[in-house]
């Protein structure tokens, strides 16, 4: 097992690699040697921040099979330490021209921001035998499209990354993804639009998706779950559901433009959420075409939602309105609906979740 190094300053891609001091200067070099077979399972390669590198909309990881290479970023010394590297689109493109294209499956990917700098059309593009990868701590931001875009391919899991200011969709069509502690806001259409089905999404937040005028916070399909997931401000419904069954369990919706969570005919089950009331209630109502068990109605008072904090506030619906624990946490034996939970002992229960902490924040 090696680790490569890429720096943006004082790198050069005649350099080995191997140390930071002997470090690529290109992403590019980097992509390359993995396409050519000189990585190999269990090498790291560490994107340094020490500016931004730019690599040509277009390239790509195009070798087909398993990989298991960690791609990283790392501080301007080549120490990883949670720093997030930028690598951003250099030149446009419209369809099909993306910031990067995988067909790689068992890779990871860590504390890296891929911004499409309004010039890629999608920042993550996954082409054929592209399943099972991780992503942890990434941002995909600035496509002329969709963020990323899983086209069906399996099994991606994504912790606390987050989906944002694109012009189409966040998150499109995913197929058996998890997502944890992630967060999708102000995408031009829908958050995520999960046309494939079998997704779960866990102590995610899908705020102002929509800002061109129509989209959800999400839009899923065939037994996918949502579990203490908030739903806020987003310019059509907080989750809509395409084709049923789907799942909301200890959900927040609130401020949706229409219904908090819509059937649209199809079949959905709403679990011990909240529906907004008074002024944080959703436009249409709390849900239609939904079943809802053990469900309530509230004010949400979030801390700072402008401030990505959505904390709910003391004394408000979604405090103790999720499920009952097994042991007390936080003077409570009841979590909170929504994604954040108070950690107050007068505020209430539940699991703490990283997005109030620091970890999903907008850049």
């Amino acid at each position: 097992m090696a680790t490569y190094y890429v720096r943006q300053s004082g790198g050069s891609d005649s350099n080995a690699g191997t140390s930071f001091a002997a470090g690529w200067a290109t992403i590019q070099k980097a992509l390359d040697e993995c396409n050519a077979g000189v990585l190999s399972a269990g090498d790291v390669v560490v994107i340094c921040a020490d500016g931004t590198h730019s690599i040509a909309s277009g390239s790509a990881l195009t070798s087909a099979g398993s990989l298991d290479v960690l791609f990283t970023g790392g501080n301007s010394t080549g120490g990883i330490d949670g720093t997030r590297a930028t690598i951003q689109a250099s030149s446009s493109g419209w369809f099909g021209i993306d910031l990067l294209t995988i067909n790689h499956t068992g890779l990871s990917f860590a504390n890296l921001v891929f911004d499409g700098n309004s010039l890629a059309y999608r920042c993550v593009y996954l082409d054929s035998s592209a399943g099972d990868n991780g992503w942890s701590r990434c941002r995909f931001t600035g496509a002329v499209g969709n963020g990323f875009d899983a086209d069906y391919e399996p099994d991606q899991n994504f912790s606390h990354c987050q989906f944002d200011l694109n012009g189409g969709k966040g998150l499109r069509d995913p197929s058996r993804a998890m997502c944890v502690d992630c967060f999708f806001d102000s995408n031009v259409n829908d958050g995520v639009d999960g046309a494939q089905g079998r997704n779960r999404y866990i102590n995610c937040v899908f705020y102002n998706n929509g800002t061109g005028g129509t989209g959800c916070g999400a839009r899923a399909n065939s037994y996918s779950c949502f579990e203490n997931c908030t739903f806020d401000s987003n310019e059509s419904d907080g989750l809509c559901v395409g084709t049923g069954p789907v799942w909301a369990t200890d959900c927040l919706f609130t401020n949706n433009g229409e219904y908090g969570m819509d059937g649209d005919g199809q079949v959905g089950y709403a679990i011990r959420c909240v529906f907004g009331s008074g002024d944080d209630a959703n436009t249409s109502g709390g849900s239609t075409d939904v079943t809802e068990i053990d469900c309530s109605t509230g004010t949400a008072a979030y801390d700072d939602a402008a401030g990505d904090d959505f904390t709910p506030g003391s004394g408000a619906g979604a405090i103790d309105a999720g499920q009952q624990l097994p042991f007390e946490k936080n003077g409570s034996v009841t979590s909170d609906a929504g994604a954040v939970q108070r950690s107050t002992t007068t505020g209430g229960g539940g699991f703490a979740s990283f997005i109030n902490t620091g970890f999903i924040r907008k850049i």
